[in-house]
């Protein structure tokens, strides 16, 4: 009985053992490219960080100019926010073409790169 039993144990022992195996691979595929990604948040903070560091500064210093020229800080400050919310409205405005699909293209390069190479 041993001898018609066993080709379906060792079957079901290949099984098993591929079905580790891809379960590895897939845990090992998202460990990458999550780590792939925070990398990219983290710089991607530090990077916004900067960036707005370097605006309040041209913020600052607009309203500085500004108000000097037309004789009152404050008129400057509601013109040079006025220049931002333009700003703010151009980016919203275009925010599909400049974040959504960068971050799509990026997300599927990061997960699905090399598939065809081993799968």
């Amino acid at each position: 009985m041993e001898k018609y039993t066993k080709p379906a144990e060792d079957l079901l022992a290949s099984v098993k053992e591929y079905a580790d195996i891809r379960i590895d691979d897939v845990k090992l595929r998202c460990v990458k490219g999550l780590s792939i990604t925070m990398n990219h948040l983290v710089s991607l903070i530090l990077v916004l960080f900067a960036v707005s560091v370097v605006l309040l500064s041209l913020g600052a210093g607009l309203i500085i100019l500004i108000g000097k020229a037309i004789g009152s800080y404050a008129g400057g400050a509601f013109i040079a926010a006025g220049i931002f919310a333009i700003i703010a409205a151009v980016i919203f405005c275009l925010r599909d073409k400049l974040f959504v699909n960068s971050f799509v293209r990026m997300f599927i390069r990061i997960f699905f790169d090399g598939e065809t190479e081993e799968g």
